[in-house]
């Protein structure tokens, strides 16, 4: 695989961090788009990190373009005869529009949540911990997705 294919893969899938270093790779001329990608390894390097940090954080600064901004989310709660589930999305009519897709069913009722709520998620070995629904969203990649749902 090659640079440039790399960068394509990279912009396809929405991995931001591999695309900035590959653009600031390109841009020092350190690498170009016909060079093998396993010559991106030896820039990500533990050694490197720090200077890379900032390095990339100039290189950002001066190509904002690279790093699209958050799209804005929110958390709905969606109330059935059975469950409540917790949905991530830009808006009430897509949570609604997931859920049908997803799950289908009535709707009894919808409500936006605060993202400074504290709320229960289990972790790893399946033990309670508490966070926010902001920090859950921080975790989102793609907006409409299920967070989690809850039993009455």
């Amino acid at each position: 695989m090659t640079v440039g294919e790399l960068l394509q893969e990279a912009v396809d899938s929405g991995e931001h961090s591999l695309v900035l270093l590959i653009d600031f790779l390109l841009f020092k001329k350190a690498v170009t788009y016909d060079d093998d990608a396993s010559k991106i390894d030896y820039y990500l390097q533990d050694r490197f990190r720090n200077k890379m940090n900032e390095y990339l954080s100039e290189h950002l600064e001066k190509n904002p373009w690279l790093w699209p901004e958050q799209e804005e989310r929110h958390v709905f709660s969606v109330k059935t005869q059975e469950k409540r589930y917790f949905i991530a999305a830009q808006t009430k009519t897509q949570a609604l529009g997931f859920f049908q897709r997803e799950i289908g069913g009535e709707v009894l009722s919808i409500e936006t949540y605060h993202q400074c709520e504290e709320v229960w998620e289990l972790d790893e070995k399946e033990q309670p911990k508490k966070t926010t629904w902001s920090e859950l969203l921080q975790r989102v990649e793609k907006a409409p997705c299920f967070l989690g749902h809850c039993d009455y």
